[in-house]
């Protein structure tokens, strides 16, 4: 009799912990995703004209959608080729149009969604740019670059060095309702915004406050750090615009550090 319960008590524990794990790898969280590239300029067989895709892929390197296709048909098939290799050219809910004729920054909006309309599980995936800019023989003058990044419930921010071919990379996974202020230890009444923040932050101090503002980065190095002493409520700007993109942590302290809280802010520039 006890090793049958015994029996039953482990079936029902595996069950549980099937389903648990089940339910986790199919999280599906909802969210906005931004991407930014700038090609680098180069001269081709048609001047200054060039193709450039943007794709994501998941973790198993299976395409998921394409954001941007920039291409007539002819540069579709014949020089988009890691594109077309992967999407079999599916531009369903992509930007398209005719091929480029002057080299700008490009951007991208992705809403977590595959060609069906489904929100994607949660994990990691690839956003992919293909870029051609010699139109005289087929593929060749073609470079691609990709930025890995985390879908879930926590925000996630990455940046790419530049490179001879692209500048400016760099992304923000936003999930639904917003990368909101994260408070801990004791709740003073402190707001900051925006974040994401384009490099100016505000943090809005509800009472008077004699300590210190100090920004750590994700090593836990400082990289600002200012002293503050107001009589009354203010709101204090600071300008974090000369670092580099992605997750930083604001901590607003009293001068003892008997009170404190710590802001988690995406710079997107």
């Amino acid at each position: 009799m006890k090793r049958k319960i015994y029996l039953s008590l482990m079936v029902c524990f595996t069950l549980i912990l099937a389903s648990s794990k089940f339910n986790n790898a199919h999280s599906q969280t909802a969210g906005t995703l931004t991407f930014n590239v700038n090609p680098v300029s180069r001269t081709g067989y048609n001047g200054l004209d060039h193709y450039v895709a943007i794709w994501l892929e998941n973790s198993t390197t299976t395409f998921v959608k394409t954001k941007l296709k920039r291409a007539d048909s002819h540069g579709s098939n014949s020089h988009l080729l890691v594109w077309k290799g992967k999407s079999a050219s599916n531009v369903v809910d992509a930007t398209t149009g005719a091929s480029l004729t002057s080299y700008s920054p490009l951007s991208i909006t992705w809403n977590g969604t595959d060609v069906s309309g489904a929100i994607v599980p949660d994990g990691t995936y690839k956003v992919w740019v293909e870029f051609t800019w010699n139109h005289g023989a087929t593929g060749t003058g073609t470079t691609t670059t990709s930025l890995q990044f985390t879908k879930g419930p926590a925000a996630d921010s990455q940046t790419l060095a530049a490179t001879g071919f692209f500048t400016g990379v760099s992304l923000t996974w936003t999930p639904a309702g917003g990368v909101g202020v994260q408070t801990v230890e004791n709740n003073t009444g402190i707001n900051v915004y925006p974040n994401p923040s384009n490099g100016l932050v505000n943090i809005d101090m509800k009472q008077a406050l004699n300590g210190s503002i100090i920004v750590e980065n994700t090593i836990g190095a400082v990289v600002y750090e200012e002293k503050v002493n107001t009589s009354n409520a203010e709101v204090k700007t600071i300008d974090l615009s000369k670092f580099a993109n992605g997750t930083y942590f604001v901590n607003v302290q009293s001068k003892n550090n008997t009170e404190s809280q710590k802001f988690k802010i995406i710079l997107n520039k």
